[in-house]
């Protein structure tokens, strides 16, 4: 399992529960977007079963991190989607990948600064179920 640890964290925080799923906890930190692998996290993601997933798309995890290894990202068009993503596949581990992700759409937006306050807005409660199981 390869996530980002940058300071918005959702992308580590799916990671986790995927984790949990799999049962493992072999979660490897990628470092920041444009540094490379932690030596410490390459040495843990070099001693690492092949497969796994990466979660987030390539900003968050450029490809070149995981470069030799086969692994299956789980990407959206934003943190909620690949939230979506991975909760997709955690419910139906062994799943076909390709069909759990579709299922997914379609994608509800992405929360807004609309105040300028460097602050999503809350996510309107007709999506919010989506994501948290309230109404």
């Amino acid at each position: 399992m390869v996530a980002s640890d940058a300071a918005a964290q959702s992308d580590l925080y799916s990671a986790v529960t995927l984790a949990g799923v799999e049962d493992t906890d072999c979660i490897v930190l990628a470092g920041a977007r444009d540094e490379p692998v932690p030596p410490t996290q390459r040495s843990r993601l070099n001693a690492a079963a092949r497969g796994g997933f990466v979660v987030g798309g390539l900003a968050a995890v450029p490809s070149d991190k995981i470069a030799g290894r086969d692994m299956t990202r789980l990407a959206g068009t934003g943190r909620w989607h690949t939230a979506r993503l991975v909760g997709a596949v955690a419910a139906d581990p062994d799943g076909d990948i390709d069909k759990l992700t579709a299922r997914t759409a379609p994608v509800p937006p992405e929360p807004a600064d609309t105040d300028g306050d460097g602050v999503p807005e809350p996510i309107p409660p007709n999506q919010s179920w989506l994501l948290f199981g309230n109404k």
